[in-house]
């Protein structure tokens, strides 16, 4: 029998499964028709867990994931029939419409997991990425950060050089896949306005206005595209990792609307030991790693709090439920956030620094000696305070 269910659909793609019972180990083709016409074919035959283990399916590669190429416009309704190929018969609620979208509907979200490195936004990003209306790039350790390159981009393109090192254009062409400071966003080109100023204008705040829209559809595009590979039709974010020395929040939340961030803090006694582990750091690095961050984060802290949620490591790895329940609220997601142990084991192994999460989790008593906790406790009593972490091991 000839079964199967289309789970979502909107103007970018419709997701599903289709099998026959009779033959289950068959990929069964299917026909994707718009207003009566037919806009493209698809074969089932993607893997999906759940239909393997309902024993009726063979080994459950029933999945199609049919993206429309070109979208379809987010301003019109559409009539879609879903039918199998071989067969005048619809896949059960084949049959539907798609309405208009809404406008705040058309661009996914930024969800800017922002930290220093060790702090776990490997572990977050993972878990975020269990989330249905979350998207997420890449698998471990998911270092596809579209928001600081672009960023980047536009912090090169947008500031001016300057008097003492002046830049030409004939030195710019001749590394043709290096880009500089622009040539005539330069004191010396003032002379082209009738005030000074007028030319920062037009080269700096002026020019990042206009670049600022053009980047961030080239990211809502990638990351529609993601949306059909990962089958989250659904989703109202994208997540990705920011370190918090870049410029990423700031170009984030000029490029887009309603941008989240979740601030993950760790012990950074924690921080320091898994650094000299993992990256081999010498202390005096990560000392001075760490002594930025806590320059860099408190300021955020009090200036920034009410646009951002703070998660604690030490709370994500012992209160993960809790945690994650927080998160969702944060995001306003209409299902939970699932925890996944299991794929959580293999990615530690290789990622962590410690035998499991739970000792990762003030090591610093037992790395660190008394000199070295009481120069801590000094230096960064006023992150411990703000996060409420014991300032010593007594």
């Amino acid at each position: 029998m000839l079964t199967g269910h289309i789970d979502s659909a909107d103007h970018h793609a419709i997701i599903g499964w289709a099998a026959d019972t009779d033959r289950p180990d068959n990929r069964l083709e299917l026909s994707i028709r718009v207003n009566g016409q037919e806009q493209g074919r698809i074969i089932a035959n993607r893997p999906r867990q759940g239909l393997r283990q309902r024993g009726i399916y063979g080994d459950g590669a029933h999945e199609f994931a049919y993206a429309f190429d070109p979208p379809l416009s987010p301003l019109r309704a559409y009539d879609i029939v879903v039918r199998f190929l071989d067969t005048p018969a619809d896949v059960p609620n084949g049959r539907f419409r798609i309405d208009p979208v809404r406008p705040l509907d058309l661009a996914l979200r930024p969800l800017l997991v922002t930290a220093t490195g060790r702090s776990g936004t490997t572990v977050l990003m993972h878990r975020l990425g269990n989330a249905r209306e979350v998207v997420i790039a890449d698998d471990y350790p998911f270092e596809m950060k579209l928001l600081t390159y672009y960023s980047h981009a536009l912090e090169v393109l947008t500031t001016a050089s300057s008097v003492k090192q002046p830049i030409l254009l004939d030195d710019l062409t001749r590394a043709p896949h290096q880009l500089g400071l622009n040539p005539f966003h330069h004191p010396q080109m003032e002379r082209v306005y009738p005030l000074p100023e007028h030319l920062y204008h037009a080269f700096g705040r002026r020019a990042a206005m206009r670049l600022a829209p053009a980047i961030r559809a080239i990211i809502d595009d990638f990351y529609r595209d993601m949306q059909v590979h990962t089958a989250k039709p659904r989703a109202r974010f994208f997540a990705e990792k920011s370190d918090v020395f870049t410029a990423a929040r700031n170009f984030a939340r000029l490029a887009f609307d309603g941008v989240r961030e979740i601030m993950l803090v760790r012990d950074p006694r924690d921080v320091h030991c898994s650094r000299q582990a993992f990256w081999s750091d010498t202390a005096e690095t990560s000392l001075q790693n760490l002594r930025t961050v806590q320059a860099t984060v408190l300021p955020i802290l009090e200036r920034d709090r009410p646009e951002l949620l703070i998660v604690r490591y030490e709370d994500l790895i012992l209160q993960p439920a809790e945690t994650l329940g927080r998160i969702a609220t944060y995001l306003g997601l209409d299902h939970a956030i699932e925890l996944r142990p299991e794929s959580e084991d293999k990615m530690f192994s290789t990622h962590g620094t410690s035998k499991n999460p739970a000792a990762s989790i003030g090591r610093w008593k037992r790395e660190l000696s008394a000199e070295d906790q009481a120069a801590f406790a000094l230096s960064f009593k006023p992150f411990l305070d703000a996060f409420g972490y014991e300032v010593s091991a007594s």
